[in-house]
Parts: C-alpha cells; structure tokens; sequence
C-alpha cells in the first residue's frame, strides 16, 4: 500500500509518496473570474537532461504565479525524515527511482564514494584528469631521459620551461608522487 505525507511547506496542497510519487491535492485556486476546483492529480516529473534526476514545480497556494522546482528525491527524503544537512543518495545509484526504500541521507564523501562504486561517477586520472599539464607520452620521456642518460645541472628546469609547468612538477614525476601509473 502506497503511503502519503504533506510536503513541508507545501501541506494541504501536495503530497509525496513513499514510491516516490508527487500529487497535487484538490482545492480551490483563485482565478481571475473567481475560483475554481483544482482536482487532484499525480504530477508528472521531468528529467533533468544534464543531471539525470527527476523533478516537479510546486506552486505556492498564496500566488499560483509563484512556483519553484524541486529534485524529487530530496523532497521524498524531506517528507517522510525532515530536513538534513546530509546528500540524498539513490541506494541502487538509479537517479530516478525516487522510492523511500531507495534512498537516503549520506555525507558528501559517502556519496561520492557510492557514485564511483556504481559506475556514475569516473576516477580521472593522467591526462584524462582535469588538472593534467602534461600527457602520457610527456611523461614517459621524461622518466626515460632521467632513467636513461645523465643530465647537467638545470636541465630540468629548462624542460620544465619548455613543458610550462613548474620544476616541482617534475621532481613530483621522478619521485612517484604524480603520474605512478605510467611506468618505463
């Protein structure tokens, strides 16, 4: 059996249920001519394209003009366990499968954690990370010339220079703190 709870906030108007569904409650809407019955109807939830999570607008029973959207998620959680300074997290790591047994309140590294054990979220690493200065094959010469050949004094701030990094970032190379993946 489906349950229902008032949306906080929202009471007498909406209701959130534990399968993750939203409906608007039947009442009286002011119009221009007047007022009339609003009956009651389960909303239907867009998909946020860049995001992939599910969402509904929600208006204000003071100005039906007045609305603001809102993550179904979040506000099944908010229903049904009040509010959290916590992330909500889809359990099975579907962004739209909004039911209560799904979901729950992590902390952000939690969240992060889970989104990269299911595949949602990808370790960015070597060149493919958003900080990399240099690429693979940079890399792998570096580390064989060093392996490889004796250099004069200074010639790996030139090639830093050259590379436009940071001598550090070389030493970071050579010593294995930045780059261990890449191995000649």
């Amino acid at each position: 059996m489906e349950i229902w709870k008032d949306i906080p906030g929202y009471e007498g108007l909406y209701q959130v249920s534990d399968k993750g569904r939203i409906k608007s409650l039947s009442r009286f809407v002011k119009y221009y001519r007047g007022e009339r019955l609003k009956k009651e109807i389960i909303l239907k939830q867009e998909i946020v394209l860049n995001t992939g999570y599910s969402q509904v607008r929600l208006y204000n029973q003071s100005n039906e003009k007045k609305s603001k959207m809102y993550r179904v998620h979040r506000l099944v959680l908010f229903s049904f366990y009040g509010e959290s300074i916590f992330e909500c997290n889809h359990k099975n790591g579907i962004k739209i499968d909004n039911r209560l047994e799904n979901l729950e309140y992590c902390t952000k590294s939690e969240n992060q954690m889970h989104a990269i054990k299911t595949g949602l979220k990808k370790i960015m690493f070597g060149e493919n990370s958003t900080n990399a200065k240099l690429t693979k094959d940079q890399v792998i010469r570096i580390k064989t010339i060093d392996k490889n050949c004796k250099v004069e004094k200074g010639y790996w701030a030139k090639v830093a220079k050259s590379l436009n990094i940071d001598r550090k970032n070389i030493n970071h190379i050579l010593n294995l703190k930045t780059w261990k993946n890449v191995i000649v």
